[in-house]
């Protein structure tokens, strides 16, 4: 969203300070040292963990949330893709 080249969803701070590609380049959560290697999601875990974290730290709970399964289209390789038949999408990445 901050790189889109659609005038109403670009944020120009972002897009004009650095590209797209430059800040994936230099962007790491994980030391790729250090990371197991035996661990798929290694490189994302601890913003997962860290946002689960904060959730249950400052998180609003009622009985009215509902968090469900999602799937989401991915079109790349990824050892994590799951075939499911009846699914609009065949090949997708599971959560929840």
């Amino acid at each position: 969203m901050f790189w889109s080249t659609t005038r109403d969803l670009t944020v120009s701070i972002a897009s004009d300070t650095m590209s797209r590609n430059r800040f994936f380049k230099y962007f790491h959560v994980v030391d790729n040292m250090t990371f197991q290697e035996g661990d798929k999601l290694a490189k994302i875990s601890p913003v997962y963990e860290n946002m689960g974290k904060r959730l249950r730290q400052w998180g609003i709970f009622n009985e009215a949330l509902s968090i469900g399964e999602c799937m989401v289209p991915y079109y790349g390789h990824h050892s994590c893709k799951m075939f499911i038949k009846k699914s609009p999408f065949a090949l997708a990445s599971k959560y929840g």
